[in-house]
C-alpha cells in the first residue's frame, strides 16, 4: 500500500472535522507508515527503535565534497553517495562529514571477502588485500575478481616467506619487480629448498 501524501493545515479554520477527517486519516496514518519503514512503530515491541537506517542516494557527482541538500556546519552527518560517483564506480558508499567538512568514505569500495585471497577496506577509502603464493619461483600476483583491483593507488607490498616441516637452514626474502593498481611481478630469492612460498598483502585504495 502507498503512503499517502501529507497535506498541511489539516484541519483547517472553521471547517467540521466530518468535511475533513478523510484528510486528517491520510496525515496521520502517513506519517504512521513513514515512522514504520526503519523503526517499530507503537503496536510493535520496542516501539520506536530502530530496525534499520536507510540512506537515500544523494545527487552529488563528486568526492570528497558534501553534496547540495546535505546539513552542513554543526552536524555530524552519514550520508550515502550515488553510484558511479568519482571514484566510486559501480557502487554508491556511505560518507561522514564532522561539521560540514569534507565527507570521509566509510564503506567499500565493494564488499569485504575474507577468504585466503581476500581484501577488506578501511574509512577513508583505503583497500587492503591478501593473498598466498605456493611457489618460490616467480611470477605476478594479479588482482583478479577474488581480489577486488585498486583503483587509484598502491601505497605498499608486503610479503613473509613461509616453509613447513623443520625450521630452513637458510633464509629467503620476495623481491618485487614492479607493481601498478592491477598487479605486482615477484621473485622468490634463497638460500634454502625448505620454503613452499609466501604469504603478501598490499594496501592502497
Amino acid at each position: 500500500m502507498s503512503i499517502p501524501t501529507f497535506t498541511p493545515g489539516y484541519p483547517p479554520d472553521g471547517s467540521s472535522l466530518g468535511e475533513t477527517k478523510a484528510t486528517i486519516r491520510d496525515n496521520i496514518d502517513g506519517n504512521f507508515q513513514v515512522f514504520s519503514v526503519d523503526h517499530q512503530d507503537q503496536n510493535e515491541t520496542s516501539a520506536g527503535t530502530h530496525t534499520k537506517v536507510s540512506l537515500k542516494e544523494t545527487t552529488g557527482t563528486t568526492t570528497p565534497t558534501l553534496p547540495p541538500n546535505i546539513l552542513g556546519g554543526g552536524f555530524e552527518t552519514l550520508y550515502s553517495q550515488p553510484a558511479g560517483s568519482a571514484p566510486l564506480g559501480p557502487l554508491g558508499e556511505i560518507f561522514y562529514s564532522r561539521g560540514g567538512g569534507a565527507g570521509i568514505q566509510l564503506t567499500g569500495p565493494g564488499t569485504p571477502n575474507g577468504a585466503a585471497n581476500g581484501n577488506t577496506f578501511l574509512a577513508g577509502n583505503i583497500l587492503i588485500q591478501w593473498g598466498i603464493v605456493n611457489s618460490t619461483t616467480s611470477g605476478t600476483v594479479t588482482y583478479t575478481s577474488a581480489n577486488l583491483g585498486f583503483q587509484s593507488a598502491v601505497y605498499g607490498i608486503f610479503t613473509q616467506p613461509f616453509y613447513s616441516g623443520s625450521a630452513p637452514n637458510g633464509t629467503a626474502t620476495v623481491a618485487i619487480k614492479k607493481n601498478t593498481i592491477l598487479s605486482f611481478d615477484w621473485t622468490f630469492i634463497t638460500n634454502s629448498g625448505a620454503y613452499n612460498g609466501f604469504y603478501w598483502v598490499v594496501i592502497g585504495r
